[in-house]
């Protein structure tokens, strides 16, 4: 008989309605462990015209949120109601902080484009179609001399870093200044939702729709509520100037973490396909008996969740989870399938092997300094 471990797994699967307008998945999501932590993470880019680069944006606050966790996981400080309260002290400025300076960076190094020999990306094609159905050609004018004279921009500081953050300072490109139509980091939008979990302590992360649910003996709950600001196809998102105000923080401290516990993290668009919100907890205690009967968990969600996308909402789904199993059945989930597919999160031992392993290829947190926007 073996021994209950973690087994953190993530699946992005892209959209009924997406496979069929040609759009490319906009989810992102990871699960892993850090030591005796273990994190679930899953980001919405939204799927609209003007959010072009949404599927960037959900991948770097995928990858900016696991540094945090990173970083918390490193804290000195051992007693869960400690790490709590420094974990809301610090997290949602340093993620939205972090986040942004991603997208600046990513907008110097590789801006826009509508002209020259590069074919025109994907999400701008359909952003500019969609203003030419709008505004027609004097709309596609106005946006294109947008488009190259930030081109011209980004070109011209290309190669020297510490100007990532003047993409904000500069009055003709200023990207929170209307007369820009805020555009640039409006078009990388997206949610975020992660929590991290060990034995005596949760953290959490939650800007945005979808949900972070907890299953306990069978019974799944909300571990924080859906946001009263997210209200329809409405929700809050890391583009926005106001992004702190809506960026939920905390946590709770256990005596003891059940072996049975289940921790998952969603996107919207599974919630959205049932009616009722019982039907979706309903699917989340299911998946728990699937992964305590010892079947594939990766081949279960592979089958489950395009077809309920077909049958409900049509929008990407993700899910992120750490599922408890018996040691004996750690290989049921191996090896990890990365992109779309599960990837199962690398188990680390120890901190110190964190520190040295090539597995986090993500920024080191003590790499990412916060920056002022």
């Amino acid at each position: 008989m073996g021994t209950i471990q973690r087994a953190p797994i993530a699946l992005s699967v892209i959209g009924a309605s997406h496979v069929k307008a040609g759009i490319p998945c906009q989810d992102s999501s990871d699960a892993g462990s850090l030591g005796e932590w273990h994190y679930a993470i899953v980001a919405d880019g939204h799927s609209s015209e003007r959010y072009f680069r949404s599927d960037r944006g959900a991948k770097f606050a995928v990858n900016v949120l696991r540094s945090a966790f990173h970083k918390a996981a490193l804290s000195k400080n051992v007693e869960p109601v400690d790490l709590i309260t420094e974990w809301k002290t610090w997290s949602d400025s340093w993620v939205l902080e972090n986040w942004l300076r991603q997208v600046r960076e990513d907008l110097l190094a590789d801006p826009p484009s509508i002209g020259g020999s590069t074919e025109v990306e994907f999400g701008l094609k359909r952003l500019l179609e969609r203003i030419m159905t709008l505004q027609g050609y004097a709309g596609i004018v106005t946006f294109g001399n947008q488009i190259n004279g930030f081109e011209e921009f980004a070109r011209s500081r290309r190669g020297d870093s510490k100007d990532a953050s003047s993409i904000v300072d500069t009055q003709s490109m200023d990207v929170r200044n209307d007369a820009n139509e805020k555009w640039q980091i409006r078009a990388y939008g997206s949610t975020l939702l992660g929590l991290m979990v060990k034995s005596d302590c949760i953290l959490w992360f939650q800007l945005g729709d979808g949900a972070l649910i907890e299953v306990h003996d069978d019974d799944a709950t909300y571990l924080v509520p859906p946001p009263e600001s997210a209200i329809g196809n409405e929700t809050p998102s890391l583009c926005m100037v106001t992004a702190r105000d809506f960026v939920n923080v905390g946590g709770v401290t256990l005596s003891q973490l059940n072996d049975s516990d289940t921790f998952l993290v969603s996107s919207d668009g599974l919630p959205n396909s049932y009616d009722f919100p019982e039907g979706f907890l309903a699917f989340c205690t299911d998946l728990c008996k699937v992964a305590q009967a010892g079947s594939d968990i990766d081949k279960t969600l592979e089958s489950w969740l395009p077809r309920i996308s077909q049958k409900g909402s049509g929008d990407d789904m993700s899910i992120a989870a750490i599922f408890p199993i018996m040691s004996d059945d750690v290989d049921m989930l191996k090896p990890a399938i990365v992109g779309t597919s599960v990837a199962l999160g690398d188990e680390v031992k120890s901190i110190q092997e964190i520190e040295t392993s090539d597995t986090f290829d993500y920024p080191n947190p003590e790499d990412m300094d916060a920056q002022n926007r």
